[in-house]
């Protein structure tokens, strides 16, 4: 499915398309219909930007590596692409537990892909934008970090002049956080609170579940704004990924395309 917004602003002079996705949760290449589904959608509309809020990996430890590499090799064909880190893409399950990898060497890979970018507290820059990518540490999604402290070293006032974006994993990490200085801020990791398309309408913006399986989540998709900075949640491509024994469940809800167009003022 795909969800269209429209943000005006004066910082830009010409439009510009944005595609935001989210959690791709790459395992293996069995479920095709998703990769084909993101390269039919850039092939068509062309768009400036393919905007990846984080889990672009199942897992750390990547199966068939070679059909994985090709895959965003083929996207970066279509467009230019800045790839956000979740907490998927830097862990992996060995047994009952979740550890901690970083598995540098494939981001390096990414990087030196053309019209490739992986935002690991780093910026993307032109004349216009800004779109700061930060990666949320391991003690935040499993141990009990004081995230404040590790927002205020990486996130600093960013330049007025420009149309800034925060490109986060987990939106909810800043809801205390003061982003005046961000525009828009994109992310993903709800995987859209688990409610299908047709129950959207009696939902409204919460969810059945959590990733954190708190039962019924406020803010799991779509638009919102705090203050003068909009907030958008991409509700992800997969949502049952293969760590859940429910991921045969996954074909039953849509991938969901999220499009941005920036229109100048």
């Amino acid at each position: 499915m795909i969800r269209n917004y429209i943000k005006t602003t004066p910082k830009v002079k010409k439009e510009m398309t944005l595609f935001l996705i989210s959690d791709l949760h790459y395992f293996k290449p069995k479920d095709l219909k998703k990769y084909q589904f993101i390269l039919e959608e850039l092939h068509k509309r062309k768009p400036d930007y393919l905007i990846i809020a984080g889990d672009l990996l199942d897992s750390s430890k990547v199966v068939e590596e070679k059909f994985f590499i090709d895959f965003i090799k083929a996207c970066a064909l279509e467009t230019t692409i800045l790839i956000g880190i979740g907490n998927h893409d830097i862990t992996f399950i060995e047994g009952s537990k979740t550890l901690y990898d970083r598995n540098k060497e494939l981001w390096k890979q990414l990087n030196q892909i053309k019209n490739v970018y992986v935002l690991d507290n780093t910026k993307y820059e032109t004349e216009e934008f800004c779109v700061h990518g930060i990666t949320l540490p391991y003690a935040y999604y499993y141990g009990n970090l004081d995230i404040k402290t590790f927002l205020n070293q990486y996130l600093k006032k960013e330049n007025s002049q420009k149309l800034n974006i925060l490109l986060v994993h987990d939106a909810n990490s800043i809801s205390s956080y003061n982003t005046d200085s961000y525009h828009m801020i994109l992310s993903g990791h709800t995987h859209n609170g688990m409610v299908p398309k047709a129950l959207e309408p009696i939902f409204n913006n919460h969810g059945l579940i959590s990733p954190a399986k708190k039962w019924f989540p406020k803010n799991v998709r779509g638009r919102f704004e705090a203050k003068n900075t909009d907030i958008i949640i991409s509700g992800g491509i997969t949502k049952l990924s293969k760590r859940s024994h429910l991921n045969v469940l996954d074909r039953f809800w849509n991938h969901e395309l999220t499009i941005i167009t920036v229109k100048p003022e």
